[in-house]
């Protein structure tokens, strides 16, 4: 009979263990979110891209979404859509590639 109220009790310690960490997980997601939402870097109006300043760095907008584009040397154009966590910096040493 002691060996079923020490099943009882281990599986209530799990749960609450489990409760614990997952609450504490949602925590630290809220927080994140909330400072990611919040949090404004400072405008650092001197700083030029090294990268930027050999493309002509533009935007398009749309209704749907402001579009950043950089055009660089002449010909039929390519384009090179990043995806997932990459950006258009991604692309810095492939593109003196594609321009020649």
């Amino acid at each position: 009979m002691s060996a079923g109220r020490g099943g009882g009790a281990r599986r209530r310690w799990i749960r609450r263990v489990s409760a614990g960490v997952a609450t504490l997980m949602v925590l630290l997601v809220v927080a994140a979110l909330a400072i990611a939402f919040v949090w404004w870097p400072s405008e650092e109006r001197d700083f030029r891209s090294p990268y930027l300043t050999r493309v002509q760095s533009r935007y398009v907008d749309t209704p749907v979404a402001r579009f950043h584009y950089t055009k660089t040397g002449a010909g039929s154009p390519v384009v090179l859509v990043p995806g997932g966590a990459q950006w258009i910096y991604s692309y810095r040493e492939n593109v003196p590639a594609l321009v020649t």
